[in-house]
């Protein structure tokens, strides 16, 4: 069974495109490993649903993005929610940062995601992490990386 399929299914009246994620076992090394990309990958999975469903005129939509976001990622469902209605990235990812531990931004962080098994599912955040590593590349200012609140 494949990590996730996404359905499109043609009625006589009506059009759906719904996603399945079933398992994290084929996603990307960093998708396993590190929280912050198994979110980005999930959104990821959903802005191509969205993509599908916005080819076509009135088509519905459902799927388990919202469930897979709790499942896998261990988000709330009122966090879940908020992402799944999200407009961008950006919003995304002002979402979610904050919620992920010291630990698991510095994870997010550490990753050079130009490598083989690693890969981004967040627009510009592998540049930007190498641009902070390379600021400090010893051990991040905490404050710098993660707020005062650290």
């Amino acid at each position: 069974m494949e990590s996730y399929v996404i359905h499109i299914r043609h009625f006589q009246d009506e059009k759906w495109v719904f996603s399945e994620i079933n398992h994290l076992q084929d996603a990307p090394q960093s998708v396993k490993e590190c929280r912050f990309q198994t979110i980005g990958w999930i959104l990821h999975i959903c802005k191509k649903v969205n993509v599908l469903a916005d080819t076509w005129e009135n088509v519905g939509q459902k799927g388990n993005i919202r469930i897979a976001l709790m499942e896998f990622a261990l988000l709330d469902d009122e966090i879940s929610r908020q992402l799944v209605r999200s407009e961008n990235w950006r919003e995304q990812f002002n979402l979610v940062w904050p919620i992920l531990s010291p630990r698991e931004r510095r994870q997010a962080l550490s990753y050079d995601y130009d490598g083989e098994d690693l890969v981004n599912y967040w627009p510009g955040f592998d540049t930007f992490n190498q641009i902070l590593l390379r600021l400090s590349p010893d051990t991040p200012d905490e404050k710098f990386l993660f707020g005062a609140s650290c």
